[in-house]
C-alpha cells in the first residue's frame, strides 16, 4: 500500500497524481483527500495543521515546522499551550507588488504514462508533451504556472495514470504570436 507524499496517509487503490512545482519538478503520488482539497491536512509535533494544497508543495517544509516551532514558543512564554491547537497556514507573498507580467511563454510539458505502460505492456519511443501558453514575468514563473495547469489536465481527466514529467522546456514568444492563459 502507498503513502500519501503530502498528508502520510495510506492510499488505498491506485494513488492519485500532482506535479511538484518546485524546483526539480515531478510527480506527486496523493491521496484523494489531498488530491481534491484546497488544504492538506497534517500532523506536526502534536498540532493539526491545514496548509493551501499547493503552496504545501511549494514549500520549505523545514521552514513551514521552525515557524511553528516559533509561534508555539511565543505562545508558552505567554503561558498557552500548544496542546489541541489547530492552525490554518498559508504562505504570505512579499506585501510589494509583483512586477507586470509581461512576457509571453511556450512551456512543453514532456511526460511519460508508467502505469499505462506498464498496464498495456508497451514503452512509448518518444515521450507525450503538453503546450502551454502562458503570461508570466520570467521563464521559471511560466514553467510553475504551466506545471500548475497540467497538473489541473491531469487531475480532470479522469483517466488515473500517473504522468511522470521527464523535462520542461520555455520560449519566449513575441506580443502577437500567441493566446495567453494568464498568470493565476
Amino acid at each position: 500500500m502507498a503513502e500519501c507524499e503530502l498528508c502520510g496517509a495510506d492510499i488505498e487503490g491506485t494513488p492519485f497524481a500532482l506535479s511538484s512545482l518546485g524546483e526539480d519538478p515531478r510527480i506527486l503520488e496523493v491521496c484523494q483527500e489531498c488530491a481534491e482539497s484546497e488544504y492538506v491536512r497534517l500532523e506536526y509535533e502534536g498540532l493539526d495543521l491545514e496548509v493551501m494544497r499547493d503552496d504545501y508543495i511549494e514549500a520549505d517544509r523545514e521552514n513551514l515546522h521552525a515557524a511553528i516551532d516559533e509561534a508555539c514558543a511565543l505562545l508558552e512564554e505567554r503561558g498557552w499551550t500548544c496542546e489541541g491547537l489547530r492552525l490554518r497556514a498559508r504562505r504570505r507573498w512579499s506585501s510589494a507588488p509583483e512586477a507586470p507580467a509581461t512576457q509571453r511563454f511556450l512551456v512543453t510539458i514532456h511526460y511519460r504514462e508508467p502505469t499505462y505502460q506498464r498496464h498495456r505492456q508497451v514503452v512509448r519511443r518518444h515521450p507525450y508533451r503538453g503546450r502551454f501558453e502562458v503570461l508570466a514575468t520570467d521563464a521559471e514563473r511560466a514553467k510553475q504556472i504551466a506545471l500548475r495547469e497540467f497538473q489541473n489536465t491531469a487531475v480532470q481527466s479522469s483517466s488515473g495514470w500517473i504522468r511522470q514529467v521527464v523535462r520542461v522546456e520555455c520560449e519566449t514568444l513575441g506580443a502577437d504570436v500567441c493566446t495567453v492563459t494568464g498568470e493565476e
